[in-house]
């Protein structure tokens, strides 16, 4: 951790430790902040407050967004990972596990306290551990003798049916069944040692991307298993909305003079389609479904405006302007891959709700 990480960290510990003595400063943070947090994992309101976001809370949340991106950019930097497309890719997997396992929460899956760390926006914090987790062991497993690889894919594969069955026994939730589990294992049979054979347990860039993959299979067959889909049309329709205004983008960029071509290119593109799919959910969800917006902004945009449709045009000039910022940053930073790293979190923050929205309502939880 850095020198400015370091001393913004020790600035919001001693701001906690005032607040633990100060009440009248405790009573401000429990209602901007932990109130709401509570009122979303009970799915009611706590002492009058609901599960929204207000300013400060989002002024917070966007601070610490940026510190944990200051932290994770340390720790990849310190453990040699390079941030290019290939590892970009790679957390795909874990961005869509996430929105699919934040709809598991939304529907009363997890129970007190496991259901705190899936809520927003700590289940950003939840992933984020995992994410270096998952790195941190790869980087581990590189170092077993080749010989014991495959002994230990095995023993993976046995912690994962115990896991099965123990979870199985301690929960009274439903899960999914035995053979929809057993073909999942099959799946990972396969690509540990036809598709890939032991290049994961050497590269601990495509072990994150075969961890988040086993997350994602695990999180959607559980969640397509147990709840029943109400409106199946939702998804196409989300995801084929989202494609065609990526593309009338690229073609606007493709048309545009050489100066706007950077905003035609395959990782901006991503970053448009991110957010666009958030807004088409959000604007489905609002206007046919009834559902509600929490965020400060958009909010107050769809109430002067009347229609959730605001999302669209807001998306657009919000990732545009990002966009804008990223590429001045670019031109003046010698290092690329501190970019690459920003632009996912920039994509995580459009693709998780965006994911979790049009799977909820498909889901109707």
């Amino acid at each position: 951790m850095d020198s400015q990480s370091k001393t913004t960290t020790s600035a919001i510990g001693a701001l906690v430790l005032i607040s633990y003595f100060y009440e009248p400063l405790r009573d401000f943070w429990y209602d901007n902040f932990f109130a709401p947090l509570l009122a979303d994992a009970r799915g009611e309101p706590v002492n009058g407050i609901t599960a929204t976001y207000n300013t400060y809370n989002t002024i917070l949340y966007a601070f610490l967004f940026y510190l944990g991106y200051l932290i994770i950019r340390n720790l990849l930097r310190k453990w040699k990972v390079k941030i290019d497309d290939d590892f970009m890719f790679a957390t795909f997997p874990l961005i869509v596990a996430g929105g699919a396992i934040r709809v598991l929460e939304d529907a009363g899956h997890f129970e007190e306290p496991l259901q705190y760390f899936f809520i927003s926006p700590l289940i950003y914090l939840t992933l984020a551990l995992y994410s270096m987790g998952a790195l941190w062991i790869g980087k581990l497993i590189k170092k077993v003798k080749p010989k014991d690889h495959k002994r230990l894919v095995y023993s993976t594969y046995l912690l994962l049916v115990v896991g099965y069955f123990l979870r199985t026994e301690a929960s009274d939730q439903e899960l999914a069944s035995l053979p929809s589990f057993a073909l999942l294992i099959g799946v990972l049979f396969y690509l540990f040692n036809f598709k890939w054979g032991d290049k994961p347990l050497r590269d601990p860039v495509l072990f994150f991307k075969v961890a988040n993959m086993t997350l994602l299979m695990i999180a959607l067959l559980q969640l397509f298993y147990v709840y029943e889909v109400k409106n199946p049309t939702v998804i196409p329709d989300i995801i084929l909305s989202a494609i065609g205004l990526t593309v009338a983008i690229f073609f606007i960029t493709y048309t545009s003079p050489n100066d706007y071509k950077e905003y035609g290119q395959r990782t901006p593109l991503i970053l448009y389609f991110a957010h666009l799919l958030d807004a088409k959910a959000t604007w489905l969800g609002i206007q046919e479904y009834g559902y509600a917006e929490k965020h400060v902004l958009p909010t107050f945009l769809i109430e002067e405006f009347g229609t959730a449709f605001v999302m669209i045009p807001l998306k657009i000039i919000v990732v545009t302007a990002a966009l804008w910022m990223l590429f001045s940053i670019k031109e003046d930073d010698d290092d690329p891959q501190a970019i690459t790293l920003l632009m996912m979190f920039l994509i995580t923050l459009g693709l998780a709700p965006g994911v979790r929205d049009m799977l909820r309502i498909a889901l109707g939880t």
